[in-house]
C-alpha cells in the first residue's frame, strides 16, 4: 500500500506545481496567514496501541495448568521462564500497514506567525463489555429443560495517543506548495481493565480429601469455587512517550482547501509495560526503538 501512497504522491506533487502556474501573482491568498487555523484528518500508518491488549492481563487460574502460571509476556516451551521480546506486542504498524480508510486522527492548528505554527492531534478508542455469569444447566425435567449458558468476563479497554508539535514554513516560489520542518512530543496509554463474575469453575478441596467415599454426587459437595482462591479483577496498562522530527509539504488544492504529506525523519520512542497482579506487585518491562522516516501518513484539511 505504501507504493501505491507514494506514486500517488508524486504524481500530484509533480502535476500540481504546473497546474498551479496560472495563478501566477494572485497565489498569495494560499499561503498560511498568521492567526488562522487549520483542521486536518489524517490518515495512513497509526501508531496507536494495539487493541488486543490481552497479553497485559495475569493469568490466576487454566483449566489445564491450575494455578502454575508466571507473570510475564508470553513465553515458549524451549525457555518457560523468559519473557517474549515486548516489541512482539507493541504492534505500532510498519510502512507497509498504511491504509486509505484507516483515520490516524484529527490535527488541529494554529499560525502564530506566517511561518510558525502549534499544533495538537488526539485520537481515542474506548471498549466496554458488560459482565455475564455462567448458568448451569439442568435437564432433570425434560418438560422445563435449563440450558447451560457461558459466562462473559466484563472488560473495559482504552487506548488513546495525543501528539503536540511546531513547526516551521519554508517560501516558496509558488504559494500553493508549502514546505515545513518541525518536532514532535507524543504521549499515548492503553490499559484494559475485566471483572470475572461467576464462572462455575471448581477444584477439589485439599481439606477434604480424606473424606472422599467414591460416591460422585457425595463428592462434588466437595469440590469449592476457584473463584474462593483467585481475585475477581485483573488490570495492564502501557504507556508510551515519543520524540520525533516532522517533514512534510502541504498544497492547497483550493482556497481553505489543503491536501499533504507528512513523514517523521527520526524519531525515539519509550514505551512502559505494567501487568498487575491484583493484591501482588506489578510486572514491569521496557522497550525502546529509534525509527527512521517513520509514521508516513496523508493529510487532508480546511484553513480558515
Amino acid at each position: 500500500m505504501i507504493k501505491k501512497l507514494c506514486i500517488l504522491l508524486l504524481a500530484v506533487y509533480t502535476v500540481a506545481p504546473l497546474a498551479a502556474q496560472q495563478y501566477s501573482g494572485g497565489d498569495a491568498s494560499f499561503a498560511p496567514k498568521k492567526g488562522q487555523w487549520q483542521i486536518s484528518a489524517l490518515i495512513g500508518n497509526s501508531q496507536m496501541f494495539n487493541q488486543d491488549m490481552e497479553y497485559l492481563l495475569p493469568t490466576y487460574w487454566d483449566n489445564n495448568n491450575g494455578f502454575n502460571h508466571q507473570t510475564g509476556l508470553g513465553g515458549g516451551n524451549l525457555y518457560p521462564n523468559k519473557s517474549d521480546d515486548p516489541g512482539l506486542y507493541l504492534n505500532l504498524g510498519n510502512l507497509n500497514s498504511n491504509n486509505l480508510v484507516n483515520l490516524i486522527g484529527i490535527q488541529g492548528k494554529y499560525f502564530l506567525t506566517d511561518r510558525w505554527d502549534i499544533n495538537l492531534m488526539f485520537s481515542m478508542n474506548i471498549n466496554a463489555t458488560p459482565s455475564k455469569d455462567f448458568v448451569e444447566g439442568d435437564y432433570s425435567v425434560k418438560e422445563m429443560p435449563i440450558q447451560n449458558a457461558k459466562y462473559m468476563e466484563g472488560r473495559i479497554s482504552n487506548a488513546w495517543t495525543a501528539v503536540v508539535g511546531s513547526n516551521y514554513y519554508f517560501n516558496t516560489r509558488n504559494e500553493r506548495i508549502n514546505l515545513y520542518l518541525g518536532g514532535a512530543l507524543g504521549w499515548q496509554m492503553g490499559r484494559i481493565e475485566t471483572t470475572t463474575p461467576y464462572t462455575g469453575e471448581t477444584i477439589q478441596d485439599p481439606d477434604m480429601d480424606e473424606g472422599q467415599t467414591g460416591d460422585a454426587d457425595l463428592d462434588e459437595t466437595d469440590k469449592t469455587s476457584v473463584q474462593l482462591y483467585t481475585p475477581n479483577s485483573r488490570a495492564g496498562q502501557i504507556f508510551g512517550l515519543r520524540v520525533s522530527a516532522v517533514a512534510g509539504i502541504e498544497y492547497s488544492v483550493a482556497k481553505g482547501l489543503v491536501f499533504g504529506f507528512e513523514v517523521q525523519p527520526v524519531s525515539y520512542r519509550y514505551d512502559h509495560i505494567q501487568i498487575c497482579p491484583k493484591g501482588a506487585t506489578a510486572y514491569k518491562v521496557g522497550h525502546h526503538s529509534i525509527g527512521l522516516f517513520a509514521t508516513p501518513n496523508l493529510k487532508f484539511g480546511f484553513r480558515f
